[in-house]
């Protein structure tokens, strides 16, 4: 019996290292890649490289493409901080989206993620108009004051934020629970001169397939041109580049 039991842990052991293997690959790889990449990458057969494959997407480490059946990087390495919040490989797919929201808009559209009470602008594609707003990536900005901070406090799971990416922030005394109502019967929140004069932001929550807060989407624009027409064009075009971005997460 100890013999038998010895040689099932060994084989949990071997199919666990495998799935590391693959999950280094994928991890390492500067793009997404196929399951031929995968398999001649660390030698397994493609039965193995499958089976392997559909664990690690099952345990949201891994991720599979829809569109191209390509594989990236998961949600689950990017919540627990096993990649950094600025990882260009995981980033990037969300470029077409950002860029496709960019030219909806005609407008500069950028991704911020939370930490404690303030945004970073992590991904971003800028306007193609001479007079626009510009934000650079990495920028940092309060939670309290800017759209697409307000976004982290509204949409949390509880209007006090305890969602695991805004259990620290600071909420502003005016940001009172009926304007967080307001927030999320909206799904969407606009910021005019508060943060920068003559900015006007309006940001939008995008969650991940099991509902956790990840991401703020916000298109910024000169006041001149935000009209009310203008922003609800842009906050329906916010809503749904955060649910195609659920999608690829």
């Amino acid at each position: 019996m100890a013999h038998i039991e010895e040689q099932s842990t060994g084989t949990r052991v071997r199919a666990l290292q495998k799935g590391l293997e693959i999950l280094k690959y994928i991890m390492n790889a500067d793009r997404e890649v196929s399951i031929q990449e995968i398999q001649t990458a660390v030698g397994f057969n493609v039965s193995t490289t499958y089976h392997q494959l559909n664990t690690l997407i099952d345990a949201g480490f891994v991720t599979q493409n829809k569109a191209t059946k390509l594989y990236g990087i998961g949600l689950a390495l990017y919540l627990h901080g096993m990649i950094h919040y600025e990882s260009e490989n995981y980033l990037r797919r969300l470029d077409p989206i950002l860029e496709a929201c960019m030219q909806l808009t005609g407008e500069t559209t950028n991704l911020f993620v939370c930490k404690e009470n303030e945004v970073i602008c992590v991904r971003g594609v800028e306007s193609d108009q001479t007079l626009k707003a510009s934000l650079k990536i990495g920028r940092r900005l309060p939670v309290q004051e800017t759209a697409a901070g307000r976004v982290f406090i509204a949409f949390s799971n509880t209007a006090e934020g305890s969602n695991h990416t805004t259990k620290k922030i600071d909420v502003h005394p005016q940001l009172t629970s009926e304007k967080i109502v307001s927030y999320r019967a909206n799904g969407f929140i606009t910021e005019i001169d508060e943060y920068d004069q003559m900015i006007t932001a309006i940001a939008a929550p995008v969650f991940s397939a099991h509902g956790d807060l990840i991401f703020a989407l916000c298109t910024i624009l000169p006041s001149s041109r935000a009209t009310d027409e203008t922003i609800a064009t842009i906050a329906r075009v916010m809503k749904e580049g955060a649910t195609r971005i659920t999608g690829v997460l």
